[in-house]
Formats: C-alpha cells, sequence, structure tokens
C-alpha cells in the first residue's frame, strides 16, 4: 500500500525547467478538500439566504418584534 502511495506521489508531481516541484499529490488533494469545503460553506449560506427571503414573503413582517427590549 506505501508502495501504490508512493509511486503516486512521484507521477503526480508537476516539474518546471529546473527540474523543482511545483505541484504534488499532496497539494491537489489538499486542494481539493479546500475548495469542496468552502463550496459547501457558500450553498449553505445561499441556502439560508433563501430561505429567509421567503419567510419573509410568505409570513410578512410582525409588528410587534421585541429583540430583546421589553416596553
Amino acid at each position: 500500500m506505501g508502495t501504490i502511495i508512493r509511486e503516486l506521489a512521484e507521477t503526480t508531481q508537476v516539474r518546471d525547467r529546473q527540474g523543482q516541484v511545483i505541484t504534488t499529490f499532496k497539494g491537489t488533494l489538499f486542494t481539493l478538500i479546500l475548495r469542496v469545503f468552502l463550496m459547501g460553506l457558500s450553498l449553505l449560506f445561499v441556502v439560508g439566504f433563501v430561505t429567509l427571503i421567503y419567510n419573509l414573503m410568505a409570513n410578512g413582517l410582525d409588528n410587534d418584534v421585541a429583540f430583546g427590549i421589553y416596553n
């Protein structure tokens, strides 16, 4: 198993003209995980915002909302 991972890491390295490693399998995997995480957060925000707007349109605004301030 370790040999397969090492071989995969070597074959997925991208090198520049001087032979320096530009990207690796580990970096690519981290970028992919980070992008999926950020897309999930973005999707959660959009769904929450659309739900908020829908509820405001469907239910309207109440005039007797106190927000913790009681008179």
